[in-house]
């Protein structure tokens, strides 16, 4: 007997689910969008790192002798979960922009195994963009702090917890892209308003009102990279507290999904 979870109001079987995952990797992997924002989830991270790493000792610059200057040259990971929203989104956006949406529902037996086979394989490659973001910003910020005297311990204090939270960010801005993709299907405006809201509107919430940004899924963030120049809850509770924003994305996407009809 197949076990089975619910999201929304929508059953969803566990047999049925890992056949529409293993089609939904297939889907996939057909496509260069995937490619080209793993490209970007290097990319963003990379010029974020070099940036700041060659303030370095210049006037103004960033203070690598201090934990919030070594945060601020070896964090920048986690701009790649922006694109692992991103990816997300444009899972569930991109069947509604083709129209095919409808054919993909109707050969499975329900709406909720469409949705949660996205949010299984976004997640999967949401690990793997804040990963490769972070193993980038490594591989760049390391050396050219030695290359500038700065010696730096990765495997121990905030550090080592800055680089590991990073790392698994990914997942859940992921399913809270597919959830986002699912409550407003529209590519061009899920995508924008994830950059815009993510970029400008959080990240101002998260700086200038940390009573209200520390408890959004930016003011999470922070505290699962530990982030010192931004007040943020605990690492333990930001990992709650983002993986509850994830989860109330998916399900309003899911209410929406199963109240409205879906073209073919």
């Amino acid at each position: 007997m197949s076990a089975a979870v619910a999201i929304g109001s929508m059953a969803v079987d566990g047999a049925t689910l890992k056949r529409a995952t293993a089609a939904e990797w297939v889907r996939v992997r057909t496509t260069r969008t995937w490619w080209g924002l793993l490209l970007g989830a290097m990319g963003m991270p990379a010029m974020s790192t070099l940036g700041a790493v060659s303030t370095v000792g210049k006037p103004g610059g960033i203070d690598a002798g201090t934990p919030e200057g070594l945060h601020q040259a070896l964090s920048n990971g986690f701009s790649s979960a922006l694109l692992a929203a991103v990816l997300g989104a444009l899972l569930v956006t991109t069947e509604y922009r083709h129209r095919t949406a409808g054919d993909s529902i109707t050969l499975l037996p329900g709406r909720g195994t469409w949705l949660l086979a996205k949010a299984v394989v976004a997640s999967v490659l949401g690990l793997v963009y804040t990963i490769v973001g972070q193993l980038t910003v490594l591989a760049i910020g390391v050396p050219m702090l030695g290359s500038k005297g700065v010696d730096v311990d990765l495997w121990h204090g905030d550090l080592f917890g800055t680089i590991w939270g990073t790392c698994l960010l990914g997942p859940f801005a992921a399913v809270f892209g597919v959830g986002i993709g699912a409550l407003v299907r529209n590519q061009v405006a899920s995508v924008a308003g994830l950059v815009i809201y993510t970029i400008l509107l959080e990240g101002a919430l998260v700086k200038f009102l940390p009573e209200v940004g520390r408890y959004l899924p930016g003011g999470a963030i922070a505290a699962i990279a530990l982030d010192p120049g931004v007040d943020h809850v605990p690492m333990a509770a930001g990992f709650l507290l983002y993986a509850a924003w994830a989860g109330a994305a998916l399900y309003v996407g899911a209410r929406r999904l199963a109240a409205q009809d879906v073209a073919g």
